[in-house]
């Protein structure tokens, strides 16, 4: 349980970050490219610490890892999911930005009964049934509909019209990604991965992740797009990748030595998330919620219950 509770803890710190970042009007990409480096170094330190293998054994090493291509891939899905989740909570907010991602734990529930051949019951249908509309009551806020309106009546901004309804599509986008990372995560600790090999998994993701969104801001500056990043990009940095290395490597542990099936694990930390992020939103930046938003919310709660209830 403590491993679920320190997944829970790093997440919310995480979707808190990006929300004040946002309100700061600080740039978050290049704070994400930093994060990136800082786990790098994190996981590069527990992993040296618990091996004998000298730098120059590391390339063969890691080129004889089954695990790699999947590595390289979340690497990708890593650096993609961030940016949507600093836009969503930008646009959206804390709490549709928390509900979006942690439903997406229902994408490796459905993956787990076709392939996994977990067992369903009316409980766990019932909450993936619900957790479509869920997500679109989150969205549905009364900001989201005076954004449409003032879309609708401003009709020759073309390129603002593109903007709202990219910007409303942005909870789905985040569900989708967060799910296929999830199914890549579990898949790897199920067949691939040993408590052991969790640090230098993480760090070959997060390596990847890094050179990916460096290469991006290289070739921004390059075009004049971007200034060169600030000394304050590496603290924020800094304040992001230990709660963002910690959160990944707790699921894994979570996964693999709280005794609970797959199935329990995601909606007990997704739940936790959730609750931790409203009421962390409600009490440090006074979010309001709407009507649609709070209905969102509680039918959010009552999928993540009932897939919790039909895990048991």
């Amino acid at each position: 349980m403590s491993t679920i509770l320190a997944s829970i803890s790093c997440s919310t710190f995480i979707i808190l970050l990006f929300k004040f970042l946002g309100r700061r009007g600080v740039e978050t990409f290049p704070v994400i490219a930093a994060n990136y480096v800082v786990c790098v170094f994190v996981g590069s330190y527990f992993f040296t610490s618990e091996t004998s293998l000298s730098p120059s054994e590391l390339p063969s090493f890691l080129l004889a890892q089954a695990w790699l291509p999947l590595a390289v891939v979340l690497g990708f899905f890593f650096i993609f999911s961030f940016q949507l989740m600093a836009l969503c909570t930008r646009e959206r907010g804390v709490t549709v930005t928390a509900v979006a991602h942690k439903l997406s734990m229902v994408i490796p529930i459905v993956f787990a009964f076709i392939v996994y051949l977990d067992q369903l019951n009316g409980l766990k249908l019932a909450g993936i049934l619900l957790a479509i509309p869920a997500i679109l009551l989150s969205a549905a806020s009364k900001r989201n509909q005076e954004l449409a309106i003032n879309d609708k009546e401003e009709q020759p901004d073309t390129r603002k019209s593109l903007l709202v309804r990219s910007a409303l599509l942005l909870p789905f986008f985040v569900w989708l990604i967060g799910g296929c990372t999830d199914i890549l995560i579990n898949y790897s600790q199920r067949f691939y991965l040993e408590s052991k090999d969790f640090p230098f998994f993480l760090t070959v993701i997060f390596g990847i992740a890094g050179i990916l969104a460096f290469a991006w801001i290289l070739l921004a500056i390059a075009r004049n797009k971007q200034s060169c990043p600030g000394p304050s990009t590496m603290l924020w940095g800094i304040l992001l990748g230990i709660p963002n290395f910690g959160s990944t490597y707790f699921f894994l542990s979570a996964l693999e030595n709280s005794g609970l099936e797959a199935s329990s694990v995601f909606p007990l930390i997704n739940i936790g998330v959730v609750a931790a992020a409203a009421f962390s939103a409600w009490l440090i930046f006074k979010e309001r919620f709407e009507a649609y938003h709070l209905g969102g919310l509680f039918l959010s709660f009552l999928v993540i219950i009932l897939i919790s209830l039909g895990s048991q």
